[in-house]
C-alpha cells in the first residue's frame, strides 16, 4: 500500500477591519481560492473545518453567522464540524484532519468581527492581570490533502508534523511544557533540518517559555537564532499567526523546513514543522500520527451559553462579571484539568 502524506496544497488570508461586511466580498475571496486549486468552481471538499480563537462566540455574530451558512450551502456535500483550541485553531484543524478519514478539507479560521475576539482576549488578559494584546481582524482559508508518496511534486507543502502540548496543572507544569517542547523540536531537527519561528509574545508567560528553552535547547536551536515571528504588541492574529509566517518565510522553505511554534491560551505550545517536497531529497512525515485526543462536545446546548452571554455585550454594565462569564464557556480556559498533549475541542454542525 503507498503511503499517504497531509500537504497544505494552498492557503490564503486576508486582513482587514470588517471584513464580514454586507458587499459579500469575503465569500468572493474564498470562491476565488477555491477555483485557483482546480480551475473551476466545482470544487467539493469532503469536509470543511472551521476554528476560531472565540469558539462558539463567533457564531453570536449574525455577519459570521451568515457567512458559515453560505458556506454550506456553496459546500453542499461537505460535512462541517468546528475544531478549536485558542489561538492554536491551525493546529486543532491539523490534527483533526490528519485524524480524520478526509481525502481533502477546506480549513475556515475567523477572527472576526475585530470586537469579538478582542473581548475574549480581554477577558482572557483580564485573568493574568495583562491587557497588552490587541486583536487583528483577519480571514484564512487553507486546503489539505492526503496523497499517495508517489504523487508528490517538487514544491508541494508538506506537512511532516503537529504537535500541540499542554502545560500540566502543577508547580513544575511549564518546565514539563517546554522540556516536552525541546525534545521535539529536536526530534524535528534529527530527521529534517528546519528554521523556527518564534512563539514570543508580549507577555509574562511568553518570557518565561523563552527563558525555558534558552536553558534547555543546545547552542544552534536556542531562541537566539530563532526566526521573529509576525505578532506585535499592537498585531496579535490568533489562529491566522502559523499561515501568516508560512508566507513571511516561503524563501526560507525553498531550502529547508520550518517550525512555527505558537502559544495558546492555558499553558499550552503549537508545534508545526513542514517543508517543500524535493525529488532529491524526499520529505518525511511522521503521519499517520497517535496520540490525537478530540472532545467532543454539543454544539446546540453550547452555542445556547454563548449566546446568553454575548447579549450582554451590546448594553455591558459590569465589565468584570461579562469577562467571568466568557471565561466560564470558552472550553480552553474553564478545563485546565484537560491540559493533555494533542487535546483539541470539536463540534458538529453537519
Amino acid at each position: 500500500m503507498i503511503e499517504e502524506i497531509p500537504i497544505i496544497r494552498d492557503y490564503r488570508y486576508r486582513l482587514s477591519d470588517d471584513l464580514l461586511g454586507n458587499d459579500g466580498s469575503l465569500i468572493a475571496f474564498l470562491d476565488s481560492f477555491v477555483r485557483d486549486q482546480h480551475g473551476c468552481s466545482t470544487l467539493q471538499p469532503e469536509s470543511i473545518i472551521l476554528s476560531s480563537s472565540s469558539e462558539l462566540f463567533i457564531f453570536t455574530a449574525p455577519e459570521a453567522k451568515s457567512f458559515i451558512h453560505a458556506v454550506c450551502r456553496i459546500f453542499p456535500k461537505a460535512s462541517v464540524r468546528f475544531s478549536s483550541l485558542a489561538c492554536l485553531g491551525f493546529y486543532a484543524a491539523v490534527l483533526d484532519f490528519l485524524q480524520s478519514g478526509d481525502r481533502n478539507s477546506l480549513v475556515l479560521l475567523l477572527e472576526t468581527p475585530r470586537f469579538l475576539q478582542q473581548y475574549c482576549l480581554n477577558a482572557i488578559n483580564a485573568e493574568r492581570k495583562d491587557n497588552s494584546l490587541n486583536a487583528q481582524e483577519g480571514f484564512a482559508v487553507a486546503y489539505l490533502e492526503k496523497i499517495p508518496r508517489d504523487r508528490l511534486k517538487a514544491g508541494m507543502m508538506i506537512v511532516n508534523d503537529c504537535q500541540i502540548f499542554g502545560q500540566p496543572e502543577k508547580i513544575n507544569g511549564i518546565l514539563e511544557c517546554i522540556q516536552k517542547g525541546a525534545d521535539c523540536i529536536m526530534r524535528f531537527q534529527s530527521e529534517l533540518h528546519s528554521k523556527i519561528v518564534s512563539f514570543e509574545l508580549p507577555v509574562q508567560w511568553s518570557d518565561q517559555m523563552l527563558k525555558g528553552f534558552r536553558q534547555t535547547l543546545p547552542d544552534p536551536y536556542k531562541p537566539k537564532n530563532w526566526l521573529k515571528g509576525c505578532e506585535t504588541k499592537s498585531k496579535h492574529y490568533m489562529t491566522l499567526k502559523p499561515l501568516l509566517e508560512l508566507s513571511l518565510y516561503k524563501d526560507e522553505l525553498k531550502e529547508t523546513g520550518l517550525i512555527s511554534l505558537t502559544l495558546g491560551a492555558g499553558g499550552r505550545l503549537g508545534l508545526l514543522q513542514v517543508s517543500n517536497h524535493n525529488d532529491a531529497n524526499p520529505s518525511i512525515s511522521c503521519w499517520p500520527q497517535k496520540g490525537i485526543k478530540p472532545r467532543t462536545c454539543n454544539f446546540d446546548s453550547d452555542l445556547e451559553k454563548c449566546r446568553k452571554v454575548a447579549d450582554c455585550f451590546s448594553s455591558p454594565g459590569n465589565w468584570p462579571r461579562i469577562y467571568e462569564q466568557i471565561r466560564q464557556n470558552l472550553y480552553y480556559f474553564k478545563t485546565p484539568a484537560e491540559r493533555r498533549d494533542n487535546l483539541f475541542y470539536k463540534w458538529i454542525l453537519k
